[in-house]
């Protein structure tokens, strides 16, 4: 499932990386002025949030360069975090599998390769709900 949610997120990510490339004429024109450009602010900030998540070289730059044309407003925006997309932030939120998706990715692995769940998880230390 952790995979699953990385594709999804970074597709999110790309898709909203898309927008901002299309109104890149429109954040230069507006001058970092943040109100002249309002319908790409969650798409920016959403990009600049995914930075830390994805460890994109080229995203922080981005998020750099942001702040400096933007201003350090930015960096309270993004700690707020209100106007970041919640699909991305939920999305990158569950990367790691839940007990219950081990549990159930353990059992037909198991039940794949024919093999005794019981004397498996007691051999291994592994707890099967």
């Amino acid at each position: 499932m952790g995979d699953k949610s990385f594709v999804e997120a970074c597709s999110i990510t790309m898709r909203f990386v898309d927008i901002l490339k299309d109104k890149s004429m429109n954040i230069v024109a507006s001058g970092g002025d943040p109100t002249k450009v309002q319908e790409v602010v969650p798409y920016l900030l959403s990009v600049l949030w995914a930075a830390n998540v994805l460890n994109c070289e080229a995203i922080m730059e981005l998020r750099n360069m942001m702040t400096a044309y933007f201003g350090p407003g930015i960096s309270k925006c993004l700690e707020n975090g209100a106007q970041v997309d919640e699909e991305l932030k939920a999305l990158f939120k569950n990367l790691m599998p839940l007990p219950q998706e081990i549990n159930i990715y353990f059992r037909q692995f198991c039940d794949q390769y024919d093999i005794d769940v019981e004397k498996f998880s007691k051999s291994c230390f592994f707890v099967v709900c």
